[in-house]
């Protein structure tokens, strides 16, 4: 079985093309007569992307292939801008509209409310681009088997033979107290569990809190909820609290590469900074870099004249 995956951070045409040629490639790797009975059988006759589709799935439908797309949520409406989409907007009526009507406008605005929020939500889950709802359901035929890991359901899976959705959730309770104690956290167990418990025991939640609560120097469990560090009420403080204990630099770096939806490499983050003394080569500052390497180097030398005068001698381990 052929294995191909991948985070989903690009667009569906380019998907698609990257999809085909890894298939392609797989197929000529079969027996000639093999891969080219297969390919006279389903080549696209033109450039159109429903017949490259369609060609593509005639593949997958007949070869053993594990498909991985991870985050497929960004190809979703729901994820598709940089803020939420296709917010609903509150009715303005025209003035001098006549009351009887507006109270019965209003009764079936209650009454539809349900069916409005159930649609808005289905159409949040549905893809941004028009071949993508056919190409999710031909992946659930077939010989060819999908890992599809997204925050949104799609809604063209719904209901679809050979789907099966599994919802992930948090960590459980011992695997929260295990991950704490490997963060340097301390406290009993009933206390770590409460802290997991009140973020959901959500992994991320979890590494914020435990970096928030080192940088505080607050590493007991029973202290972080005395100092009120752990808010039990609107637990999703701990984002504003996490991005309030970096420095002023780090608070730049971090609100500057928000600007990326998708992954991003080294160079065009650097790019964001064109003007910055930062040593991006080096990872700091050049002139930090030089002062810390000077204080490294003093700093060995004492220790070595330390423990040669500790034992009264200078020898190999102590030089090492």
């Amino acid at each position: 079985m052929a294995c191909c995956g991948g985070r989903y951070d690009e667009p569906f045409e380019s998907f698609i093309e990257s999809l085909h040629f890894y298939v392609i490639a797989s197929v000529a790797k079969q027996s000639a007569a093999t891969s080219m009975g297969l390919l006279r059988r389903g080549a696209p006759r033109n450039d159109s992307k429903i017949d490259q589709l369609s060609f593509l799935h005639s593949i997958l439908y007949n070869n053993r292939f594990l498909l991985i797309l991870d985050g497929f949520e960004r190809a979703l409406r729901g994820y598709a801008g940089m803020t939420a989409m296709y917010q609903q907007e509150p009715l303005d009526f025209a003035r001098g509209e006549d009351a009887s009507l507006h109270a019965e406008r209003s009764r079936s605005m209650k009454q539809n409310q349900a069916l409005r929020e159930e649609e808005w939500d289905r159409r949040q889950r549905e893809p941004m681009h028009p071949q993508a709802s056919q190409f999710l359901r031909r992946l659930a035929t077939g010989k060819c088997k999908t890992l599809l890991t997204t925050r949104l359901f799609p809604t063209p899976l719904e209901e679809v033979a050979g789907v099966q959705h599994e919802r992930l959730a948090g960590l459980s309770a011992s695997d929260s107290v295990r991950f704490f104690r490997s963060e340097g956290l301390t406290g009993t167990r009933a206390e770590m569990e409460r802290a997991a418990g009140v973020y959901g025991n959500h992994p991320l939640m979890l590494k914020l809190l435990s970096t928030a609560l080192r940088r505080k120097r607050a590493k007991d469990m029973a202290d972080a909820f005395k100092l009120n560090l752990i808010d039990q009420e609107e637990p999703q403080k701990i984002l504003a609290t996490s991005f309030n204990l970096l420095s002023k630099d780090e608070q730049q770096v971090a609100t500057t590469v928000a600007v990326f939806r998708n992954s991003f490499g080294f160079e065009a983050a650097k790019a964001l900074f064109p003007e910055s003394p930062f040593d991006f080569a080096q990872g700091e500052d050049a002139s930090l870099h030089a002062e810390r390497s000077r204080s490294m180097k003093k700093t060995r030398h004492e220790n070595f004249q330390m423990s040669e005068e500790r034992c009264g001698k200078s020898c190999r381990a102590c030089s090492n």
